[in-house]
């Protein structure tokens, strides 16, 4: 990578991480989570679902960025690349291509791939939960709507267009074996129920357009566990709200792509997890999940973490994956980001980041965690089921 492109990611970095921690609220009702308990110890022979990690990367530094893409490469047959630094509305709105700076990271990005499954994700919606995503040009990402953008709504004939055009182009470049159009969509109706309604024609629209023209593809929006649970602050008494609004969302998925964090909300996973998904008579996957493997503190407040916690939950959470036949496991974080948040600006941005910082199975310097083990133990087990 030359040194123009060295600096571009380290712009990527700065600009894309402090956004992508408001994606997901801790309640802080209790100063501890509860310790994760191991369920009884069972034999599996073969696993139903790929295994993969994120392509966010624990520093700026290129040999490290390529470092975690080689672990990951080495332990994994699926890949979660996350696309969530703006869309280009405007050019997308002009039937215009998508600009060359980005088309430039999407290459870089999709070369560390290695020959793996994909799973892209896209978003129309900030991470607020309540506004458009920010704008990306040629100049940047994350850049403020222009003026005759920002107050559109999601459902806008406008929107609708430039961002149908911007998935179609996600899909052309990518050929993604799995395709999410939103990110954590269910957390829409906990701040707004006008705008879950706008979100939903959004989403019928798109899901609508693209099987018609991918009738293959798997297409979904991922869904906040925590939130659905009731689990969250502002997801308090809304539990049955969130059942309703999946169940309205339900006939335009192909399938339920679970974000999974139970120590958000101060708790432990239990067997019965995922019980509440079943309804919906979908294929299951998790687009994203982990565990701390250290204590922390956050704006004052502890989480707790261990290794030996982290190597628990990720030996529960592939058990109940397999037993429910889910399609894929993305443990999100790789490699613990620690150096990456050493070097951004000491802000409230910045201490939310800590949220996932040591969620990695391999830590700060490459070295493996307890966890790492379980991972592989699972692995290295034979797929059935292909889905």
């Amino acid at each position: 990578m030359n040194f123009t492109k060295q600096s571009e990611m380290k712009k990527l970095f700065l600009k894309i991480v402090p956004l992508l921690l408001v994606a997901f609220i801790f309640s802080g009702n209790k100063p501890q989570p509860k310790v994760e308990r191991s369920f009884a110890l069972r034999t599996e022979n073969s696993r139903s679902f790929y295994m993969g990690f994120s392509s966010f990367a624990s520093d700026m530094e290129v040999k490290a960025i390529q470092r975690g893409h080689e672990l990951s490469n080495k332990n994994s047959d699926i890949r979660s690349v996350q696309l969530d630094a703006g869309v280009p509305w405007v050019e997308m709105d002009q039937k215009k291509s998508v600009p060359k700076r980005i088309l430039d990271d999407w290459s870089y990005t999709k070369s560390q791939c290695g020959k793996k499954k994909i799973l892209i994700s896209i978003t129309s919606r900030d991470f607020e939960g309540t506004h458009l995503a920010l704008y990306a040009n040629e100049h940047g990402n994350n850049q403020p709507l222009p003026s005759d953008w920002a107050h559109l709504a999601q459902n806008d004939l406008k929107v609708k267009q430039a961002y149908l055009r911007y998935a179609r182009a996600v899909i052309d470049f990518w050929q993604p074996d799995y395709l999410a159009i939103n990110v954590e969509a269910n957390i829409i109706a906990n701040k707004s129920m006008e705008v879950w309604q706008q979100y939903l024609d959004l989403h019928r629209y798109i899901y609508e357009a693209l099987k018609k023209d991918h009738p293959k593809l798997l297409i979904f929006a991922s869904i906040q566990v925590e939130h659905f649970r009731g689990l969250m602050a502002d997801a308090t008494g809304k539990a049955s709200l969130q059942k309703e609004i999946l169940g309205q969302l339900n006939p335009y998925q192909d399938m339920l792509a679970l974000s999974v964090y139970p120590y958000s909300a101060q708790g432990e996973f239990t067997d019965d997890y995922f019980d509440d998904f079943k309804v919906y008579k979908k294929p299951i996957a998790i687009s994203e999940t982990g565990w701390p493997a250290e204590s922390f503190m956050m704006f004052g407040y502890p989480t707790a973490g261990s290794q030996e916690a982290q190597s628990t939950y990720l030996q529960n959470i592939l058990h109940a994956a397999n037993q429910n036949k889910f399609i894929f496991v993305i443990n999100w974080v790789s490699v613990d980001y620690i150096k990456l948040l050493e070097k951004l600006p000491k802000n409230d941005a910045m201490e939310f980041s800590k949220s996932w910082a040591y969620n990695g199975l391999w830590d700060k310097d490459f070295n493996s965690k307890k966890a790492l083990q379980v991972w592989q133990s699972y692995y290295q087990m034979k797929r059935h089921e292909e889905v």
